[in-house]
């Protein structure tokens, strides 16, 4: 797991921009965490955007904001309640740049 420090580092060695945010920051695409992801996001989602159109501005929101979460919130959910999707990061050792970022589940409390 990757510590806050690295996300500072990343995020002052480059700017991320939406141009450059596939070259660096990525879900873990054809896992069964990701295909969980999906499960679970459009189990709660009543936004009429389809989830791969957000992926690249839910990645840089994680990154810039160095969190390994991000929420649903209640007024965008079916059932009116926050979700918040939890990850854990990884940098492959062969990249240069890239973290990728693996999907843990789902909660109502970001504590939990």
């Amino acid at each position: 797991m990757l510590s806050i420090r690295f996300f500072r580092y990343k995020l002052q060695e480059a700017q991320m921009t939406t141009q450059n945010v596939h070259e660096e920051l990525q879900f873990d695409y054809f896992s069964q965490n990701y295909y969980q992801f999906q499960e679970d996001f459009y189990q709660f989602s009543n936004l009429p955007q389809p989830l791969m159109v957000m992926e690249d501005d839910i990645l840089l929101h994680m990154a810039s904001r160095q969190v390994t979460y991000f929420k649903l919130s209640k007024t965008k959910s079916l059932d009116k309640k926050d979700h918040y999707f939890h990850f854990t990061v990884s940098r492959p050792d062969q990249a240069n740049r890239l973290c990728i970022y693996h999907y843990q589940g789902q909660t109502e409390d970001i504590n939990q």
